[in-house]
C-alpha cells in the first residue's frame, strides 16, 4: 500500500520535469550506487523507503496547494484583464452603435463616465449589462436575449480586435456584449441568468472609467506578482527534485522511481515464495549457462550480507514444461520482438529470428516498394525499447 502511495505521489508531477531528469546509466550501476549511498548514510532499504515516501508526500502536498492557489489566482487575473477591456470598450461601442442606427431608445453616453441606470429625454430609465462571451456563441446569445425580452432590449456585440492573453499565454477569443434594457428587477434577473448559462461574468461598468481602470491595473499588478512568486516556488521545488544527490548518478526523482520499481519487483518475487517456520522456498527456471553466475551471486550475497541461503538446486524429476528463453544481443532483439508478435516457440524448438533478419526487410520492402524502409524502421525502433531489470529467484533461510 505504501509503495502504491509513493508511486502515485511520484506520478503527480513527473511529466512537469521529465525534460530535466537524468536517469542512472544502468540498473547495475544504480544498485551499486544505492548500496554505497545507504552505507554512507547508515540506512537500510526500509529507512530509505520511508524517507523517500515522506519527501514525496510533502512535495505532493506543497505542489498541490501551490497549483490550486495558482489556478485560483490565474482565474482572478483573467477576470481583471476582461474587466479592463469591458470598461474601456463598452461605452464606446454602444455610443458608436447608437449614432450609427439612430435608435430612439438609445441615450447619450459619455466615454469618460457611465452610470448603471440612465434616463433618456422621454424620462425612460435604462440599465446596462455588459460582459464577454465566447465568439462562437454570440448569435445564440443574441437570439436568447431577444426571445426573453420580446424585443424590448438592445444587444450590442463587438468582436475583440486582439485576443485577451491569459497569464499562461493562452489566447481567449471573446465577443463583447452590452445589453441595454428598461430598468426592472425581473428583466435584469432574467438576463443575468442567461449570461450565467454562457459562463459569462457580468462586469460593472458604472462610475469613472479612468479611476476604475487605475484600480483594476493595480489589482492586475498585484495578482501578477503573486503568480510570479508561486511559479518561482513551484519551479524551485521541481528543480530540487531534478537535482542529482551526492553519491548517485540520476536525478532524485528518477532515483526514487527506480527504487520503487526495484522494491515492487522484489516484493512481487517474494510473494512467489512459500513460507514455513524457518525457510522461504521458491521454484524458478534458470538457463543452464547462467547457473554458475547465479550461484556466484548468491555466494557473494551470503558473504556480504550474512544471509543464510542455499544455492540453486536443480530438480530433474518433474513433469513441468520449461519456458522458452532466447539469448539476444542488441542486433537480434528487434527481430526477436517481431517474432513474439506472432507467437512464442515451444521449448527447444528452432528460433525463427535468424530467418526473420533476411525475410522481414525483404517482405516489408515488397509491401512498401522500398527495402530500405523496413531496415530504417528497425533502426529507429531500437533506441526506444524499454530497459529491463532482472532479478534471480532463490531460496532464503530465516535467521533464528
Amino acid at each position: 500500500m505504501k509503495l502504491k502511495e509513493g508511486q502515485s505521489s511520484l506520478n503527480l508531477y513527473l511529466p512537469d520535469i521529465t525534460k530535466n531528469l537524468r536517469s542512472p546509466a544502468s540498473p547495475e550501476k544504480f544498485l551499486t550506487n544505492l548500496r554505497d549511498h545507504l552505507s554512507n548514510e547508515k540506512k537500510d532499504a526500509m529507512a530509505y523507503f520511508e524517507s523517500a515516501e515522506e519527501e514525496l508526500v510533502n512535495a505532493e502536498k506543497f505542489l498541490t496547494e501551490q497549483l490550486k492557489e495558482a489556478e485560483s489566482t490565474s482565474i482572478k487575473y483573467t477576470n481583471i484583464m476582461q474587466h479592463k477591456y469591458v470598461i474601456n470598450k463598452a461605452s464606446t461601442v454602444v455610443l458608436a452603435k447608437a449614432n450609427e442606427g439612430g435608435d430612439s431608445r438609445s441615450m447619450s453616453i459619455l466615454p469618460q463616465s457611465v452610470e448603471n441606470v440612465m434616463e433618456n429625454k422621454a424620462g425612460m430609465k435604462f440599465s446596462f449589462i455588459a460582459g464577454l462571451i465566447p465568439k462562437e456563441d454570440k448569435i445564440r446569445f443574441k437570439k436568447l436575449i431577444f426571445r426573453r425580452t420580446r424585443g424590448n432590449a438592445m444587444t450590442v456585440l463587438h468582436d475583440l480586435e486582439n485576443p485577451i492573453i491569459t497569464y499562461d499565454q493562452k489566447p481567449l477569443e471573446k465577443t463583447l456584449y452590452v445589453v441595454i434594457i428598461r430598468e426592472t428587477d425581473i428583466l435584469r434577473s432574467a438576463i443575468s441568468r442567461i449570461c450565467e448559462t454562457f459562463s459569462s461574468e457580468i462586469y460593472d461598468i458604472a462610475g469613472d472609467i479612468k479611476e476604475k481602470e487605475q484600480e483594476l491595473t493595480k489589482q492586475e499588478i498585484e495578482l501578477k506578482a503573486v503568480l510570479d512568486a508561486t511559479e518561482k516556488q513551484i519551479k524551485e521545488k521541481l528543480d530540487r527534485l531534478a537535482e542529482t544527490p551526492m553519491g548517485m548518478e540520476g536525478s532524485a526523482l528518477e532515483n526514487f522511481r527506480w527504487f520503487f520499481e526495484k522494491e515492487r519487483l522484489l516484493y512481487n518475487t517474494l510473494n512467489m515464495f512459500k513460507f514455513d517456520q524457518s525457510m522461504c522456498k521458491g521454484l524458478c527456471w534458470c538457463p543452464l549457462v547462467k547457473l554458475d553466475e547465479v550461484n556466484r551471486g548468491i555466494e557473494i550475497m551470503r558473504q556480504a550480507k550474512k544471509v543464510l541461503c542455499s544455492n540453486l538446486s536443480p530438480i530433474h524429476d518433474h513433469s513441468m514444461t520449461p519456458p522458452t528463453y532466447y539469448r539476444c544481443n542488441d542486433f537480434l532483439r528487434p527481430f526477436q520482438e517481431i517474432v513474439f508478435t506472432y507467437g512464442v516457440a515451444s521449448y527447444r524448438e528452432a528460433n525463427p529470428t535468424l530467418f526473420t533478419i533476411v525475410t522481414f526487410p525483404f517482405l516489408f520492402g515488397i509491401m512498401f516498394g522500398d527495402l530500405a524502409h523496413g531496415l530504417s524502421l528497425i533502426h529507429i525502433s531500437e533506441p526506444t525499447r524499454p530497459e529491463r531489470i532482472s532479478y534471480a529467484v532463490f531460496c532464503l533461510k530465516k535467521k533464528n
